[in-house]
């Protein structure tokens, strides 16, 4: 699943990281919510699994993602979330080039042809 906050996506475990720094900045302890929150942030809010975009969907933390993908020369590029595509989403992926299309290219090449 992933996560809506501050207009950009982010995977499960990065928006857990997110939950746990605003429940410190407003000086809530876990023990205080008895250590399962409701999940009713305002700011963040629930994507669809299969979520359909325009183009590919990455977590916004980047290399710094909980779950990050290593590229085939070594970077590191936030989890990607294997979303649907709109049509002018395949054709985004059709005509991009470097490393990271490779990645988009051989996920959905097995999907979308």
């Amino acid at each position: 699943m992933a996560v809506a906050y501050e207009r950009d996506i982010w995977c499960d475990d990065c928006a857990e990281l997110i939950k746990r720094q605003l429940d410190k900045d407003c000086g809530i302890e876990e023990d205080d919510i008895g250590g399962d929150d409701s999940g009713e942030y305002l700011c963040l809010s629930y994507c669809d699994d299969d979520m359909e975009s325009d183009c590919p969907e990455h977590c916004a933390a980047g290399e710094d993602c909980v779950n990050y993908e290593v590229l085939s020369d070594g970077r590191k590029i936030g989890y990607f979330f294997r979303n649907s595509l709109t049509p002018d989403g395949i054709e985004y992926v059709r005509k991009s080039k470097g490393v990271v299309a490779k990645l988009w290219k051989e996920y959905y090449r097995s999907i979308y042809g």
